[in-house]
């Protein structure tokens, strides 16, 4: 008879368990359209009217923006750098440097001796 009971129990508590989730499901409806409730009320017009403009707002300013990046990864993509080149560039700027540093321990080991 405990089993039975117990039972009962487990049973009324998935169907309020149900009706929680149900009620949370109809509160979260009503909360996602209250913003354009109230630009449809703040403009005078109706849902749909304002539901069509923020769609067309989002178009208008992120369609541009995807077409901006797809450019900008296509020419990073497609830029070819020249190993070579840039080990070159980094040779010859270091070079000096290098060389002077070079003397400057020679001259020092010279003066040591």
């Amino acid at each position: 008879q405990s089993k039975g009971r117990m039972n009962q129990i487990f049973e009324e508590i998935k169907a309020l368990d149900l009706q929680t989730l149900e009620a949370q499901k109809q509160s979260g409806k009503q909360k996602d359209i209250g913003t354009l409730k109230y630009a449809a009320e703040l403009f005078g017009t109706d849902i749909n009217t304002i539901v069509k403009w923020f769609t067309l707002a989002i178009i208008i300013v992120f369609d541009p923006l995807a077409i901006a990046l797809v450019l900008a990864y296509n020419i990073a993509a497609n830029k070819k750098f020249d190993e070579e080149e840039i080990i070159e560039k980094v040779v010859e700027e270091k070079t000096p440097i290098l060389k002077r540093i070079f003397k400057q321990k020679t001259n020092q080991a010279k003066y040591q001796k």
